[in-house]
């Protein structure tokens, strides 16, 4: 997975398989957080993957749980810069 650590970040770790990352997306836009950038890990289908949100702008920790509400998220954390 090739990452571009810049400003904001949210890393995820959530389930592989379908109706995971867009809800997460959803979560995002529905907060007015634009995702710059994203890189998503490979694992087999139904494995535990990583993903790497780029943000614009600092995320509350209220959206963080929405996200980590989601089925199939395992976690997802903040990094600052």
């Amino acid at each position: 997975m090739d990452i571009v650590p810049t400003g904001y970040m949210i890393v995820s770790y959530h389930i592989n398989r379908p109706n995971v990352i867009g809800p997460c997306c959803m979560v995002l836009g529905n907060n007015d957080i634009n995702i710059s950038g994203m890189q998503v890990g490979r694992a087999e289908v139904g494995g535990k993957t990583i993903m790497a949100l780029n943000v614009d702008s600092e995320v509350p920790e209220s959206v963080l749980d929405e996200m980590r509400n989601i089925e199939g998220i395992i976690d997802a954390k903040l990094i600052t810069p």
